[in-house]
């Protein structure tokens, strides 16, 4: 069970986007797609609907495959973070009474405090992009006027419609923000372990 429970949630970290936008296409299908069929047979639908094309679905289902494609890498970080804390200091803990969650709060949140702060800088990067990989390979003309983010209307506007000045001016602004996201989240860092320093 280990096994499958870490091939299913570690896997879609090593896929491309266009793998994993066929794999939500294929499982919200309305033509034996995985869902509508679970669904239907469980009497929620009265017949498949098509998940993919109905506006007021498409943020939970691209929520639940970001989640999906992205769990499985954090948790290798994180675990090999925790991995690397001293079990003399939970031993040393336990003999002076602390119970876990103060085990947790007092010696395994202080210790991954680096990790945290860096993962931290480096989300905060790409905050702004939202991402362009995952809206392209799964949204429609359908879905534009819900799942546009700005790399994809970037991507629209620039390489589409030849708009060339107005989207380099868009992405000049979207990198701006980002890098001031990025040392507004290395400051925070500092302020926060006065031994932390990345820049």
């Amino acid at each position: 069970f280990k096994k499958i429970v870490q091939t299913i949630s570690y896997m879609p970290h090593f896929l491309s986007w266009v793998v994993m936008g066929g794999i939500v296409y294929r499982l919200f299908s309305p033509i034996n797609g995985a869902i509508n069929t679970l669904l239907v047979n469980l009497g929620v639908l009265d017949e498949p609907v098509y998940f993919m094309i109905q506006p007021n679905s498409f943020i939970s289902i691209y929520l639940l495959s970001l989640i999906w494609k992205e769990t499985g890498w954090g948790t290798i970080i994180y675990l090999a973070a925790i991995a690397g804390v001293d079990t003399w200091l939970y031993e040393a803990a336990s003999i002076e009474g602390a119970n876990r969650f103060q085990r947790v709060w007092y010696i395994t949140l202080p210790t991954i405090l680096p990790t945290v702060s860096t993962l931290l800088i480096l989300r905060m990067g790409s905050l702004i992009s939202v991402g362009f990989d995952p809206i392209f390979n799964l949204y429609n003309p359908s879905v534009y006027k819900i799942a546009d983010v700005i790399s994809t209307y970037v991507y629209r506007k620039g390489i589409i419609d030849a708009q060339y000045e107005f989207t380099t001016a868009v992405g000049l602004f979207q990198n701006i923000v980002a890098f001031s996201l990025v040392l507004m989240s290395n400051w925070i860092a500092r302020r926060a372990n006065p031994e932390y320093r990345i820049m």
